[in-house]
Order: structure tokens, then C-alpha cells, then sequence
């Protein structure tokens, strides 16, 4: 765990770091979210399975901003809209 005592390690760590494949994602058709996938024993449609993904990374990001307040620290906003506005403003900077 030592590996990721900074921010700046776990950022710097594509192998760790999730990240959504653009290629994928624009290319999921209706058809694609509607098939099913066995998960458990049972059958998921990926429709399900997406946004299985999107509210349990939700679930982690709430987990590691509630430690970082137990070690009376302010955590980084992390809802998406936050995520978007930066993401917006940084491109307007580039420009």
C-alpha cells in the first residue's frame, strides 16, 4: 500500500486507475444493452451491469471521502457535474 501514500502516486498509476474506453462506450448499441451477460449464476443485461458500475464506483468515492474527513482533512468534490465544469474549464484554458 505504500505505493499509493500520495495522491500523485495513485494518479500516476494507469494500471491501478480505472478509466472507461471511448471506443467501447460509443460504440454500445440498444441491441448491446439489452443482451445478457451470467453474473452469479444469474443472467444481467449490460444495460444493468453500466450503471451497476457507475453507482458502485459512486459507493467507493463516498467510502474515500468519508476517511479523508475521519483524518480531518476536506476532500475534493466528487460529483460528476464537478467533474464536468473542470473538465470544461481546462479545455477553455487550453484553447
Amino acid at each position: 500500500m505504500d505505493e499509493y501514500a500520495t495522491s500523485q502516486a495513485l494518479e500516476c498509476n494507469p494500471g491501478y486507475c480505472f478509466s472507461a474506453d471511448p471506443e467501447f462506450v460509443n460504440s454500445v448499441t440498444e441491441e448491446a444493452l439489452r443482451r445478457t451477460l451470467p453474473v452469479l449464476e444469474k443472467q444481467l443485461n449490460l444495460a444493468h451491469l453500466m450503471q451497476h458500475l457507475a453507482n458502485h464506483s459512486t459507493y467507493h468515492r463516498g467510502q474515500i471521502a468519508s476517511m479523508i474527513r475521519r483524518l480531518g482533512a476536506e476532500p475534493l468534490p466528487t460529483d460528476f457535474a464537478f467533474f464536468l465544469l473542470e473538465r470544461s474549464s481546462e479545455s477553455a484554458n487550453a484553447s
